[in-house]
């Protein structure tokens, strides 16, 4: 039986739809997991669940004879946003690619099934939201300098004729 890795501590978590969005408060980041990503961490979440059983209940869920691809590209996905505990020992996935995948199921006669995906948003730093030009900067209205001043320059290399005062 393979080890399964654990879903980190401290993630906060809160159903939207078919979907689920987790707040990351250690990377400041929003992850926002598609069902069968989602009901993998729930099912990971549960650490009395074998690989075999989880394997059993992505299956049902997506309709397609076996999960073990599924399982292994969610936890993939899962690692990739950094919301496993990688300090947990747990035996390495076996590597699936989405193509690979996906002709699988197709071959299975599954006909809709969306490999599992994970969309991160962060936001920008607060300096990179607000800022402003320092005096002596270029400018090309006031609204650009931390003064509210852009004036013509005195005497700097600014290809315009205004800087910030």
């Amino acid at each position: 039986m393979t080890s399964l890795p654990q879903v980190r501590t401290g993630l906060l978590s809160n159903q939207l739809d078919d979907q689920v969005l987790v707040y990351d408060p250690r990377a400041d980041s929003v992850h926002l997991l598609d069902p069968t990503t989602a009901r993998v961490m729930e099912l990971l979440a549960d650490r009395g669940r074998t690989t075999d059983e989880i394997v059993v209940e992505i299956a049902r869920q997506v309709d397609v004879p076996s999960g073990k691809a599924l399982l292994a590209l969610a936890i993939d996905e899962l690692r990739k946003a950094d919301l496993l505990d990688e300090s947990v020992s747990s035996s390495p996935q076996p590597e699936v690619s989405r193509r690979e995948l996906l002709r699988k199921v197709a071959l299975a006669g599954a006909a809709a099934v969306i490999a599992p995906a994970i969309v991160t948003l962060s936001p920008s730093p607060a300096y990179a939201q607000g800022s402003c030009l320092a005096k002596k900067d270029c400018c090309t209205v006031n609204a650009d300098c931390c003064s509210n001043k852009c004036d013509p320059t005195t005497g700097s290399a600014c290809p315009g004729t205004l800087e910030c005062h």
